[in-house]
């Protein structure tokens, strides 16, 4: 018998030999369909603490079985369990968020708890997040990706994960299938029992980082999309806690990319109104630039804006004289009235254009135009603000009030 209600819990995602007598109760009720008991059982359980008892409870809110169907309430003890670490209720949250049963659609959330259930190796999470990668649904596509935890599923799965596997390679070049299918032989399922730094990563160090910022009082954020492309999570740290950003839109002709926190934001930048920017008029740049070699808060630099377009003459570009590193592209480019101008893009490689001149180009960089920003977020329909530039503020100024809507942005892939 004791064997027997083991098996019960693992098939409902018990993850732990330890199984408390409420929790085998329940199990045991709800094979035998007596649904109440069940329902007391695992609530007594899931009170106490126990995850598998949380994630059981949240399958009988989530069936309407005992009570009345309430995906509120189902996705308030799966969110318990899978913060404790429970893979297959890691799983149902993922999809809950995907669907937007319970609590309001977000496939960032999904990916991210996909993510946690997939390295864990749960088959579903790892068949979901294969979709999700193929479609470019949460996160940029990426066919490797997507082949790789679909391959993983097929592998734990029956013929219709195959299907689904070989769907993805028709569109992908032998090199890619042969890259996601050693990324394949090579993963190893990883537990993690703290909720520390590698545990919001899914046990890995970010790969790059980058800067964004805020834009709409929704909680989009903008930033260039070769900070995230690629990502396989997009995380920042805001008001003291972790948050993982979804990808809403991106353009990659215009190095723009627009993301999305998961709760609206009470302070966002906004955009300058009125009489453009002229050149040699004062700047400011503010981001996050050599993140973990230099000071963790945001960086503020000052420059002028040195030609109104970038190299062969490109007017969707500025050049500025602001100082600029790696890490600070995709932050904001503020007038000297604490408006947006522009977004940082990248520096001039200093180098190759030594090779070729002979000399070293000093304070060479470039901001995208503001109104090519604005275009992109208008075509995504995002209410941006607009503001005048009339009154002049001190650069500390203009820095301080940027740095409540800048963001450090870490990409993990």
């Amino acid at each position: 018998m004791k064997r027997l209600l083991l098996t019960l819990l693992l098939l409902f995602g018990a993850h732990t030999v330890a199984v408390a007598s409420d929790l085998e109760d329940g199990v045991a009720a709800h094979q035998s369909k007596d649904y109440a008991t069940a329902f007391a059982k695992f609530k007594k359980a899931a009170e106490a603490g126990d995850a598998a008892a949380q994630y059981n409870l949240g399958v009988m809110f989530e069936r309407g079985q005992a009570v009345a169907q309430d995906y509120g309430q189902a996705v308030r003890w799966y969110t318990k369990a899978a913060e404790a670490g429970n893979a297959t209720a890691q799983s149902n949250l993922g999809l809950m968020y995907g669907q937007g049963h319970g609590v309001a659609q977000d496939y960032g959330q999904a990916v991210r708890w996909y993510t946690k259930a997939a390295e864990a190796g749960d088959a579903t999470a790892q068949s979901n997040l294969g979709l999700m990668y193929g479609w470019g649904i949460g996160v940029p596509k990426d066919y490797v990706l997507a082949y790789m935890w679909a391959n993983l599923a097929a592998s734990n799965g029956g013929t219709d994960e195959v299907k689904k596997r070989d769907a993805i390679a028709r569109w992908m070049t032998p090199n890619q299938i042969a890259e996601a299918q050693k990324l394949a032989r090579e993963w190893k399922p990883t537990t993690v029992t703290a909720p520390d730094r590698r545990q919001e990563s899914g046990g890995r160090e970010p790969a790059a980082s980058g800067t964004g910022f805020v834009i709409s009082r929704q909680g989009h954020v903008l930033t260039n999309n070769h900070v995230i492309d690629g990502c396989m999570t997009i995380r920042t740290t805001s008001e003291g806690g972790k948050k993982q950003l979804t990808v809403v839109g991106t353009d990659p002709g215009n190095d723009l990319a627009l993301l999305k926190l998961p709760s609206p934001s009470p302070n966002i930048a906004r955009f300058r109104e009125g009489r453009n920017i002229r050149a040699g008029d004062g700047v400011v740049v503010v981001g996050f630039p050599l993140h973990g070699l230099l000071a963790s808060e945001a960086n503020v630099t000052t420059g002028t804006v040195s030609a109104l377009a970038g190299i062969g003459n490109d007017t969707r570009f500025f050049q500025i004289t602001a100082p600029v590193q790696p890490g600070n592209s995709g932050g904001p480019l503020l007038d000297q009235g604490g408006n947006i101008v522009g977004i940082v893009v990248s520096k001039l490689n200093a180098m190759k254009i030594a090779k070729v001149t002979g000399d070293i180009p000093q304070n060479i960089n470039f901001a995208i135009n503001g109104a090519v920003a604005k275009s992109f977020l208008d075509a995504n329909s995002v209410e941006y603000e607009l503001a005048s530039s009339g009154k002049k503020l001190e650069s500390s100024d203009v820095g301080g009030q940027a740095k409540k809507f800048t963001l450090l942005l870490e990409c993990f892939k």
